[in-house]
């Protein structure tokens, strides 16, 4: 079993993004009122899943190789980070570097 986000920072030196949730800003500047309620649903999402993290890593262990406790620790180390901020990719940044190394046959 591997932890990719461990292998990742190793191999690029960039944080491993495990999930984006994105709109096309024309769809946000429309819809706002839909925007906000899915960005507030994700939120309270994460909160009740770091509240329960005892829960969610009962049901992670069914599928995984690890221990409750094991998971536990692991689930409340991660960065549940959520926010409206506008990210665009240039091929001069690390992340487009990183993005062109992993594309490479080795």
């Amino acid at each position: 079993m591997h932890d990719l986000g461990a292998l990742w920072k190793e191999w690029t030196g960039l944080p491993f993004v495990f999930a984006v949730w994105a709109a096309r800003r024309e769809y946000a500047e429309r819809e706002p009122e839909i925007t906000r309620k899915v960005h507030q649903a994700f939120l309270e999402s994460r909160n009740l899943s770091l509240e329960e993290v005892g829960k969610v890593a009962e049901q992670a262990a069914r599928w995984e190789d690890f221990d409750e406790r094991t998971l536990a620790q692991y689930f409340t180390t991660l960065d549940f980070r959520f926010g409206a901020r506008s990210w665009r990719r240039s091929r001069s940044s690390p992340a487009g570097s990183a993005r062109r190394r992993a594309s490479r046959p080795t």
